[in-house]
């Protein structure tokens, strides 16, 4: 029976460990198996820049509502975009 040449990939203790052995190794040797996912990007996000005495309200706010802070943005955009027409 033939041997494989490729070699399984050790376990890692820390990420950081998991990031050096990929940036020190080449992969080629290592039996890593192929894998397939759709993305369906449908949805295109914007960045804006807001001051941070504005983002530590707005976190704040966030985890009172117990919503994420884009979520929380978004409503708040939505609702004054709204009133103004």
């Amino acid at each position: 029976m033939e041997e494989s040449k490729e070699k399984s990939l050790p376990s890692f203790v820390s990420t950081q460990e998991l990031v050096d052995f990929f940036d020190e190794q080449d992969l080629g040797e290592y039996d890593i198996p192929e894998v397939e996912f759709d993305v369906d990007i449908r949805q295109r996000q914007h960045f804006v820049a807001v001051n941070e005495r504005l983002m530590d309200r707005l976190m704040r706010t966030a985890k009172v509502r117990q919503v994420s802070v884009e979520e929380l943005v978004d409503v708040l955009l939505s609702e004054q975009l709204t009133n103004v027409g």
